[in-house]
């Protein structure tokens, strides 16, 4: 009703189970798709982006499908550095009746590096996912495609989840150290 109120087409509402856990952005994709295919709709390209990550910027969009398009590859995702490489990170494992912590990837040829040698790794930041609607839809996700990254920097990677993300996102706004 929001987007619609501010001139939004809005073509369809994802049913109810695809609103709520467990189901995945690939489950809200693969409706879309199928949505639009049973209404003789073929399209070359879904782009997502999520409302969670409010700092994207048109330019964003603009590049990130510039590089998609470039790039001849099925998908593309954005992401930031990751503060500290997962390669020394821990599970708390209380399947044994009590917290113990074991390695998150015990045969890392990098346990015993220092993070600062690391190779620098990137986690989704939510903002931007390109793919190929046929190779998507054939590999039933992304996650066996070749993606490309679109690298963001810190705050326009911004994915609000919690309540303490929403509230630094509004500062940054009020602030006026983010303007879009």
């Amino acid at each position: 009703d929001v987007s619609k109120s501010y001139g939004a087409d809005v073509p369809f509402i994802r049913p109810d189970n695809l609103s709520r856990d467990p189901a995945t952005i690939v489950d809200v994709m693969m409706h879309a798709i199928e949505y639009y295919r049973s209404n003789d709709a073929e399209y070359e390209q879904l782009c997502v982006l999520l409302p969670t990550t409010p700092f994207v910027t048109q330019e964003d969009i603009r590049s990130a499908m510039s590089l998609f398009e470039s790039s001849h590859e099925k998908a593309l995702m954005g992401v930031t550095r990751t503060e500290f490489p997962p390669y020394n990170a821990w599970l708390d494992n209380s399947e044994r009746g009590h917290d113990v912590l074991e390695p998150c990837f015990p045969d890392s040829p990098y346990k015993f590096t220092k993070s600062t040698e690391c190779p620098q790794t990137y986690r989704s930041n939510g903002a931007v996912l390109i793919v190929s609607v046929d190779d998507f839809y054939k590999n039933r996700g992304y996650r066996g495609m070749d993606i490309v990254p679109y690298i963001m920097d810190a705050v326009r990677s911004i994915d609000i989840d919690t309540e303490a993300e929403f509230q630094y996102a509004e500062f940054l706004f009020q602030s006026g150290r983010y303007k879009q």
